[in-house]
């Protein structure tokens, strides 16, 4: 039985990068640059799977105004260097959708307004991996790591063409949505967080 996880890259990186600063452990998200994915995915999943794949958005330099061109660039450098982790640990890395930049939200203060990054078409790429996957007999086992709502339909329609699906989360953000379509939900706490970054660093 093939088992293939789909992670949401945006939406983990976040939670475990959260995990690590709210633990004093790094002081910036793109301070995350060593991690030990592989490990940190067969125990949130409980088992070693065939196949990973992370998610996550097509960069580019932005030269609209100086300080987005600054954060643009710090974001791809960051990127390549995580990309990097992943496929040294075997994971298959795919790239799709674009980077918006759209208007923030005002100071209440000043009245300051700054422009802000958005993913858009990285979700539309997974789940539709995901359903061809499923309806082709490539993937007899789904487990996907997202609370993403937008998910939510593909989840659906693979459990229903009775491909088995495994919902994986942050134990502090599971969403109910989610757990009522897939046939099972596991979550991760901090201490497997913290003890994937731990031995990425003893490997080092």
């Amino acid at each position: 039985m093939a088992t293939v996880v789909y992670i949401d890259g945006e939406n983990l990186f976040h939670a475990i990068s959260d995990v690590l600063i709210n633990k004093k452990v790094i002081k910036h998200r793109n301070d995350l640059i060593k991690f030990d994915m592989a490990w940190f995915i067969n125990e949130a999943a409980g088992e070693q799977p065939d196949t990973i794949r992370y998610y996550g958005t097509r960069l580019k330099l932005v030269r609209s105004e100086p300080y987005l061109k600054v954060k643009s660039l710090s974001m791809i450098k960051h990127k390549r260097a995580w990309g990097s982790v992943l496929q040294s640990q075997g994971i298959d890395l795919i790239t799709a959708g674009t980077l918006k930049v759209r208007d923030g939200i005002k100071c209440r203060k000043c009245g300051h307004q700054e422009s802000i990054f958005q993913e858009k078409g990285v979700d539309v790429r997974l789940a539709i991996d995901m359903v061809t996957d499923a309806l082709n007999h490539k993937a007899e086992r789904t487990i996907l790591i997202s609370s993403d709502t937008d998910l939510l339909s593909a989840l659906q329609r693979i459990h229903g063409a009775g491909v088995r699906t495994v919902y994986v989360a942050y134990s502090k953000n599971v969403n109910s949505a989610m757990t009522v379509v897939a046939d099972e939900t596991l979550t991760f706490s901090d201490e497997v967080v913290l003890e994937a970054y731990k031995r990425a660093e003893k490997h080092e």
